[in-house]
This record gives C-alpha cells, sequence and structure tokens, in this order.
C-alpha cells in the first residue's frame, strides 16, 4: 500500500481518472469524501454499513447511485427483479443479488468500511453475500473506499485482495 498525504482542507479527488486498483480515502467527517462519489462517470455500485446512509447518498446523487436494493425508499423488502443491470445502491445483506448482474460494474464504492466489515463479520447465515462481496473486491476496476477509521485487519485484507488484484493499493489521507 502505497500512502499519499494531502493537506488539503476539502476533498479533491476526482475519481473518474482512477485507473485500476483500491484507494482508501481517509479523512475526518465533513470533508467531501462522500461529495466526490459524483465524479464517478461510470457505472456504480455503492456499499454501505446501513441502508440510511445508502438510501442518504442515492437522493444525494441519483445520477450516479441510481437504484437501491430495496423496493422503495420505507421498505424492508429487497427487490426481486431487476438485479440484471442493477447500478446503485446495494447493503451487504443483499450484495448476493449481484451475482445476477451481467457484468462487472467500472466502480465499487464502499463508504464507512469499518462499519462494513463489522457487519460481514458478524451477519454470516448466507455465505454467498461474503463470496460475492470478495468477488467484487477482487474484480471491480475500481474500488474507492471512504471512511476515517480504518483498522489493521481492514487493510492486511486489502493487501491480500491487492496482491490478488497486482495492481495499486493507495491510502490518500487528508490531513
Amino acid at each position: 500500500m502505497e500512502v499519499i498525504t494531502k493537506r488539503d482542507r476539502y476533498i479533491s479527488e476526482d475519481y473518474s481518472t482512477y485507473e485500476n486498483g483500491l484507494y482508501w480515502i481517509w479523512s475526518d467527517v465533513g470533508r467531501g469524501k462522500t461529495e466526490s462519489i459524483k465524479t464517478c462517470d461510470k457505472e456504480t455500485i455503492l456499499c454501505c454499513g446501513s441502508n440510511e446512509l445508502g438510501i442518504q447518498i442515492h437522493f444525494r446523487h441519483p445520477d450516479i447511485i441510481k437504484d437501491i436494493h430495496l423496493l422503495n425508499p420505507t421498505s424492508t423488502k429487497v427487490k426481486r427483479e431487476g438485479w440484471e443491470e442493477f447500478t446503485g445502491f446495494v447493503n451487504y445483506e443483499s450484495f448476493s443479488k449481484l451475482q445476477k448482474r451481467k457484468t462487472l460494474p467500472p466502480f465499487l464504492v464502499i463508504d464507512e468500511p469499518a462499519q462494513l466489515w463489522k457487519q460481514s463479520a458478524t451477519y454470516h447465515p448466507e455465505k454467498t453475500n461474503h463470496y460475492w462481496f470478495r468477488h467484487y473486491l477482487e474484480n471491480v476496476s475500481v474500488v474507492i473506499l471512504l471512511g476515517y477509521d480504518n483498522p489493521e485487519y481492514i487493510l492486511e485484507e486489502l493487501e491480500e485482495v491487492s496482491g490478488i488484484r497486482d495492481d495499486n493499493f493507495y491510502q490518500i489521507r487528508y490531513e
């Protein structure tokens, strides 16, 4: 992992310029990590640790995060149809539904990865979610993680994933 330190007050990343690899955008709250999703110029899958966060991002960036995995924003039921070309927010518990997609999207964005990893470690009733989550981590061209916490166990797993991918792993730290 290569660490790049920036001293800008706000995030100034253009995700559309990223080449194959893993990118952890690390900064504290309110600096524009999530807002920069608007620079994703191709199909994007967003995964978050909570439905509330994913739905909020969907409403803020409907041109990028076009859909949600639920029937509607107030529902607790997951869609049964439309996964073949799904592009938008999906939570960890519904990740296996993405196996129905015809192709991998160019971008996978993970907002608040520490929260998501906690879910993945505690929610294993269906091993297919873990399998498809790892498949996306290992195979989507550009994986962007947005978060402040960076527990060592996540960095270790991402180092392993980077080795499998045989491409870049950057932590871009805004301090």
